[in-house]
């Protein structure tokens, strides 16, 4: 199980000499020195555990450690859902056996914690099926929006240069597209959504269609020779 929290500064406790330097403060202020081990300071944390038992105890600590460092843990309260999540991953075995009390909702502090199929951390989608299907249909909706912002003054107009096309499509819709596809694990379903993706842009950089790919605007023959060869030649210069 994997519990996903916002956190929010809701008043600072701590004053540091390097608020001061930063912006340039004289204080005479002192405090009590102390130590600890690590600082892990962050807006949001996920936290994972072994079992539904390990969950119901360790959140109402979380929610009461964060507290003492002015940290909000966002629970629903009074109808309002909680910006905190938690997913359940259950094995291959158990998946089809879901025991319902497994995702019942979580009690902390008078609020609750709902669970959820997937949600997004840091930017990605972690689903509980642990399948990167859903993560990978939000980057390609996020690189179709940007392709389609520029297509009509830039990807398709004909006055700019295939170069150019090419680098702002790499920078922008490929970054958008491939963004954490390092530790994706590639389905061959979503390696089709991605080239089906990728092949529309191109077809559309160059100037063609799938219908003009196939067909000639004379009542539908074949395309010569020279065409097809021209056309793939501009597909492979895209």
């Amino acid at each position: 199980m994997l519990l996903d929290d916002e956190w929010v500064a809701e008043k600072p406790e701590f004053h540091f000499k390097t608020d001061d330097v930063i912006m340039s403060r004289k204080s005479n202020e002192t405090g009590t020195p102390f130590n600890f081990y690590r600082s892990l300071y962050a807006d949001d944390g996920a936290f994972l555990f072994a079992s539904r038992r390990d969950i119901e105890q360790a959140a109402p600590v979380i929610f009461r450690v964060l507290k003492a460092f002015s940290l909000t843990m966002h629970v629903g309260r009074n109808g309002k859902p909680a910006k905190s999540e938690a997913v359940f991953f259950p094995s291959a075995a158990a998946t089809k056996l879901l025991n319902p009390a497994d995702i019942a909702q979580l009690d902390v502090d008078g609020g609750t914690i709902s669970f959820s199929n997937a949600f997004k951390y840091l930017g990605s989608i972690i689903a509980g099926d642990l399948s990167d299907d859903a993560e990978c249909d939000a980057r390609i909706s996020a690189a179709s929006k940007a392709f389609g912002s520029l297509r009509p003054q830039f990807f398709t107009e004909k006055g700019v240069e295939t170069r150019a096309k090419k680098a702002a499509y790499e920078a922008i819709v490929l970054n958008l597209l491939l963004y954490g596809c390092e530790c994706w694990a590639i389905s061959a379903s979503m390696r089709r959504k991605l080239l089906v993706f990728h092949r529309r842009c191109v077809r559309a950089m160059c100037g063609f269609n799938t219908h003009t790919l196939r067909y000639s605007g004379d009542g539908g023959r074949r395309l010569p020779k020279h065409r097809q060869q021209r056309t793939l030649g501009g597909l492979k210069r895209c």
